[in-house]
């Protein structure tokens, strides 16, 4: 081996040191990579992953574990979608000296879900008897969409061509946990209170994103960065201070007037 390739080596164990130096909570390490998957062995449920620079050409083996999470395009996902020439990012960690792959995450596009055929139209009922009008039933607040959910965090990755956004923050992982999703053609951006629009935002910025189920896939509806806007009080609907200040000026009011009797 000459001195260059020895000289490639050593960095390379460093950087892999590095990777796994990044501390968690409780004592454990974690590292993540991207790059195009190799090989995939079913039998040792593992994968050979050669990963992008500086790493390019070092494939190396992770083994997976059955709490192991993978998903593609937002969507749960199997170890049969692991197949050689796709991209994945992996984020494993390490606990007692033992590394787990924690999550695997396919970053190729994912396949678009195949159409149902509608179902048939039902019989058409016989006109029912008039019944006399009933009164409507009182306004309610509106509740959020069920499979709604936000994180906030950094992004790490903004996609415009693919339109595909990575958060990272708390989750089901933990503090680092990757959170990813498609975004909505009718997504809402904002900094700093103000309207924007996706193609403004950079990775590494801290935002606050809003994830929803939609169809079975996972996708973004609303970007907040910096702070959230103002908002306004409901008409009609006095708020508390001016309230406190109302009864303060009427013992004002009641003091002068005693004043003025004396």
């Amino acid at each position: 081996m000459d001195r260059h390739s020895s000289a490639r080596s050593v960095a390379y164990l460093v950087l892999l040191g590095a990777l796994f130096s990044l501390a968690l909570p409780g004592g454990a390490t974690a590292a993540s990579v991207r790059g195009k998957i190799v090989q995939f062995d079913a039998e040792r449920n593992s994968l050979l992953l050669d990963g992008d620079r500086p790493a390019r050409g070092r494939g190396a083996w992770l083994q997976l574990s059955p709490a192991t999470v993978i998903e593609w395009g937002g969507r749960p996902a199997s170890s049969s979608d692991l197949t050689p020439g796709r991209r994945v990012a992996v984020t494993w960690s390490e606990r007692d000296g033992v590394k787990v792959v924690t999550q695997v995450r396919v970053t190729d596009p994912a396949p678009r879900p195949a159409r149902r055929p509608s179902p048939a139209a039902p019989p058409v009922a016989p006109p029912a008897t008039p019944q006399p009008p009933q009164p409507a039933p009182p306004a309610t607040p509106t509740a959020r969409t069920a499979g709604e959910f936000e994180v906030t965090g950094i992004l790490q990755r903004v996609a415009r061509s693919e339109r595909d956004l990575v958060v990272i923050g708390p989750g089901a992982g933990g503090p680092q946990t990757e959170t990813s999703g498609h975004v909505a053609a009718d997504v809402k951006v904002s900094r700093d209170g103000g309207p924007t629009t996706y193609e403004t935002l950079k990775e590494g910025e801290k935002a606050l994103v809003r994830f929803v189920r939609r169809e079975g896939r996972r996708e973004v509806v609303v970007i907040q960065i910096g702070a959230a806007p103002a908002t306004t009080a409901a008409p009609g609907v006095e708020r508390p201070w001016v309230s406190r200040a109302r009864t303060v000026l009427r013992i004002v009011d009641w003091g002068l007037g005693q004043m003025e009797r004396r």
